[in-house]
């Protein structure tokens, strides 16, 4: 494993060096603002998915373990981890057992930074409309239907319970 060394303590932008992975990331720019009513692992998903949205930090790099990262940022690792956590529910991250936490291989090589132009999809690529679907919006304003069927459990009661047919049951 390599050396990790921090730059500014607690907070500010950390950096890494790893001389014998290199596919490990070589700066994490963390900015974590403990006078913030912003919860620590929120500044860490938000610095994380951005640095990975702006493609500074490419897919399938192996981000630090949760314990070294705790330890650089000075938190507590249930921090790290649970920014991991849900950095991994988002598709940003993959994770495995007993492995390192790597950013997800189906990402952008380039990032998807919002200011990227969105294309409209062509319209002979789009699926046809549903012919079943209503034309309009089904709200509450509509009239209630006239064949109304109450399911309440007031309706039910043992006496409309058919004994004979209940008796005659295979088994």
């Amino acid at each position: 494993m390599g050396s990790w060394s921090i730059l500014h303590p607690m907070a500010g932008s950390i950096a890494r060096a790893s001389s014998s992975e290199p596919d490990r990331a070589t700066t994490l720019p963390l900015v974590l603002d403990r006078a913030s009513n912003e919860a620590l692992y929120r500044q860490l998903v938000t610095g994380l998915r951005a640095a990975i949205a702006s493609g500074r930090v490419r897919p399938g790099t192996g981000l630090p373990g949760t314990r070294s990262l705790a330890r650089e940022l000075g938190v507590a690792r249930i921090t790290v981890q649970t920014a991991y956590d849900q950095l991994v529910a988002e598709g940003y991250l993959d994770a495995a057992p007993r492995r390192s936490t790597r950013v997800g291989t189906d990402l952008p090589e380039r990032g998807f930074d919002q200011g990227d132009a969105v294309r409209a999809a062509a319209p002979e690529t789009l699926p046809a409309p549903n012919p079943w679907a209503p034309l309009a919006p089904v709200t509450m304003e509509d009239a209630l239907p006239d064949d109304e069927i109450d399911l309440g459990p007031e309706s039910f009661t043992l006496a409309a319970v058919d004994r004979r047919a209940w008796e005659r049951r295979p088994g």
